[in-house]
């Protein structure tokens, strides 16, 4: 269980590795790291890609214990934060002149001889069979994308391993925070596991919607500002995420469009910064419009990305930040949305924030 976080969730599952011991290794240029990770997983299916071995250069800080009262009460205001940042689910409404317009529209077909209540059920058929296909096609999704998934993770760390090789340039200070407090949503039932490891922790997400809505999955790291003065600081975080979107927007008289787009962004509390997010994945579905008005239209799509997120925020002395490393899940649409990052291979990573003093 997560022993740091008081606030686990019943319903998700989470691990916390134990006893891992601190090692040194020496910088390796992000080329190297890359095109070895890529070769090791191409020749092993059992390969993954982690970001143990990506201890900076620099000694840094000593790492900085927390209380738990400490991290109660950070990831608390960071799961109000999420609470209020996340508008509510936002059901269509159907206008009255539209519905006026379907019923004429039926009375004529039926008038013209289509038997529009076989039709009607031919659809309704279709819908059941595409939502119990989904979960098979998931599985295939996540096995066919195994090989793109480990080549996406291979290249976040080169990116942060692209870091480490410039870590003479950088200034006293600089340091990694390893493992997040916690990781939480902005609705807890979307989280299905979380497993924290230094340097490569992880949760398996599924989103599943009838309406339009925002959700987020953020990772929680905690830092605080040894100096006795202000200063200001950057905070870099590699996310990647991998998962299926399946959209399925209901047809309309007047047509019907839906869109989903699976993000990532970086916040620093109690003062959250404004940071355009980072596109991971997007969805748009259209359904027709008349005659046949009431047929959906599906969309699917698999992906597996992951950026480098950055955020510079001026911290005042002594005090204690959260860093939230997000994964965002924004839709509008009238039928079903489901993002699964919990199938087999997928998932979303967070693995490490890096902390960089300015000054």
């Amino acid at each position: 269980m997560n022993n740091l976080d008081p606030n686990t969730p019943h319903h998700a599952t989470s691990t916390r590795a134990t006893g891992t011991k601190t090692r040194k290794s020496k910088p390796l240029h992000w080329r190297s790291i890359y095109h070895a990770a890529t070769a090791a997983s191409q020749a092993s299916p059992n390969y993954d890609v982690s970001l143990s071995h990506l201890r900076l250069s620099w000694t840094g800080e000593c790492m900085t214990r927390f209380s738990k009262a400490e991290i109660s009460r950070a990831v608390m205001d960071a799961r109000h934060y999420l609470a209020r940042s996340s508008p509510p689910a936002n059901p269509r409404q159907t206008l009255a002149a539209e519905r006026t317009a379907e019923k004429l529209s039926t009375r004529w077909l039926r008038s013209s001889g289509l038997d529009v209540k076989a039709m009607f059920a031919v659809e309704e058929q279709r819908r059941l069979e595409w939502d119990r296909g989904l979960p098979k096609r998931e599985a295939k999704a996540s096995k066919r994308w195994a090989q793109r998934i480990k080549v996406a993770r291979a290249n976040v760390a080169a990116q942060v391993q692209s870091m480490q090789s410039g870590a003479d340039l950088l200034p006293p200070g600089s340091s990694n925070l390893e493992e997040p407090a916690s990781i939480i949503a902005s609705d807890p039932r979307i989280l299905k596991s979380r497993q924290f490891v230094p340097f490569n922790s992880s949760a398996k997400v599924l989103v599943d919607r009838r309406a339009g809505s925002v959700d987020k999955v953020s990772f929680v790291y905690l830092f605080r500002n040894q100096s006795s003065r202000a200063i200001f600081y950057d905070f870099h975080a590699p996310l990647s995420a991998s998962g299926h979107v399946a959209l399925r927007q209901k047809g309309h008289f007047s047509g019907g469009f839906g869109l989903a787009e699976v993000a990532a962004a970086i916040e620093v509390l109690p003062s959250p910064t404004t940071q355009d997010p980072q596109r991971l994945a997007f969805v748009s579905s259209t359904a027709g419009g008349v005659p046949f008005w009431w047929v959906d239209h599906t969309e699917e799509e698999t992906f597996s990305d992951g950026t480098l997120l950055s955020a510079r925020v001026f911290v005042e002395a002594r005090a204690l930040v959260a860093i939230l490393v997000s994964l965002i899940v924004s839709s509008d649409f009238d039928g079903r949305l489901v993002v699964d990052m919990n199938t087999g291979n997928f998932d979303v990573r967070a693995p490490v924030v890096v902390v960089v003093p300015r000054g």
